[in-house]
């Protein structure tokens, strides 16, 4: 699926097996945007996690970074008439700003998030950060996910474990380099980290976690990598399915 973001735009995910995932291309599509600033929009979420009914979120882009420059401000998102202590700002190590996106998201159990991604750009490339976004019991929007980030050579999936499945689950994959034998051009192990939205609470939970035994060669010049996490997803499932995490909610 290609990330896009326009103001007052609102998508509302309906996922099945498979739902969406970014890689390579979503990032290209969001460099030919660089020096267009986003704009401030709002979203309507039926069903969020924590609220009832229908709100509204505003988004509010941060500043956008560069190699020569410090993001300003990191990207915002606020329940529309709530106090300013609701919002939620896209800071963990660092500040994440610009390019922002967001979408409604279909989680399971009839309960939707929005999935929230802003950007930090560097020398060597660019990071994002990956948040679910609902309502704590105290009315504050708050991320849903551990701290989960996406570099240009990163890719993550959202799905649900069977067609009738109402638990959603987060497979991200993350580059891994043995800094002693691999420079940053050559092929790469991945580090593959699924996250299952635990019944009965409000949040994800780190469900499993492994390295590839494969190398995979990197994205150069506008060719994609070779990874394919579709492909992975069968030992994914496997994996999960031995661990039975699904409504135990447990460590990995």
């Amino acid at each position: 699926m290609k990330f896009t973001q326009t103001a007052n735009w609102v998508l509302t995910v309906a996922i099945g097996v498979m739902g969406m995932s970014a890689g390579g291309s979503a990032w290209a599509a969001d460099a030919a945007r660089m020096g267009k600033p986003n704009l401030p929009f709002a979203m309507e979420v039926k069903n969020m996690v924590g609220a009832s009914g229908v709100v509204t979120i505003e988004v509010t882009p941060g500043s956008e970074s560069g190699p020569e420059s410090e993001i300003a401000t990191a990207s915002r998102a606020c329940l529309v008439g709530a106090p300013a202590s609701s919002c939620f700002e896209t800071v963990a190590d660092r500040k994440f700003g610009q390019p922002t996106t967001a979408e409604v998201l279909d989680i399971g159990d009839r309960r939707s998030g929005v999935l929230l991604m802003a950007t930090v750009n560097g020398v060597t490339g660019s990071m994002r950060m990956v948040a679910v976004l609902g309502l704590s019991a105290g009315g504050q929007l708050v991320n849903l996910l551990p701290f989960v980030y996406v570099s240009d050579e990163d890719q993550f999936l959202y799905w649900r474990g069977t067609a009738n499945s109402r638990i959603g689950a987060l497979t991200v994959a993350n580059t891994v380099w043995d800094l002693d034998h691999e420079t940053r051009f050559d092929d790469h192990r991945y580090q593959i980290s699924s996250y299952e939205l635990c019944p009965g609470s409000k949040g994800f939970v780190l469900a499993d976690r492994f390295n590839t035994r494969r190398k995979y060669a990197m994205e150069t010049d506008g060719h994609p990598g070779n990874l394919v996490l579709k492909a992975i997803m069968p030992r994914v499932k496997a994996r999960l399915g031995s661990k039975r995490m699904v409504g135990n909610c447990g460590k990995p």
